[in-house]
């Protein structure tokens, strides 16, 4: 689980959805996305990345080397995820999460439905977040 967070929100989707996949028996690491070389990920079954989205559709900075570098990184048969905190005041809402997605996609992963929430989630919002993580976690045991 890697994210990428300026105001800590992303970060708790990240949290949020460690705490339902380890509901579902998954073991779950979570990183900042700047902390983790593109080509460690082949060693995981799931790879969920996580970022807000900056200015108008942009990806946060911080993401910019690992999502380059995916492109020398097969993920076939692994599960993905992307999410991140989005604010209806920029459109397209939630940019970066589709960017995200679209990458595991290329890179060969079986894309879960993209997570967008809120950016100052309630607790519907976390809810979704942590039922996100459980359905992931029942997809890999499946």
């Amino acid at each position: 689980m890697l994210f990428a967070s300026i105001t800590c929100n992303t970060e708790e989707i990240a949290d949020l959805l460690a705490t339902g996949l380890g509901e579902a028996g998954v073991t779950t690491e979570v990183k900042q996305i700047f902390a983790v070389d593109a080509a460690e990920l082949s060693g995981y079954d799931i790879v969920a990345l996580g970022s807000y989205t900056w200015m108008e559709g942009e990806l946060a900075d911080e993401c910019l080397a690992l999502y380059h570098a995916l492109d020398t990184v097969d993920l076939s048969g692994k599960l993905g995820l992307a999410f991140g905190s989005c604010d209806a005041a920029y459109s397209p809402y939630g940019a970066a999460v589709d960017l995200l997605d679209d990458k595991l996609r290329s890179r060969g992963a079986l894309v879960a439905e993209p997570l967008k929430v809120p950016v100052w989630p309630g607790p519907d919002a976390k809810e979704r977040c942590v039922q996100a993580g459980r359905a992931l976690g029942g997809r890999r045991a499946a």
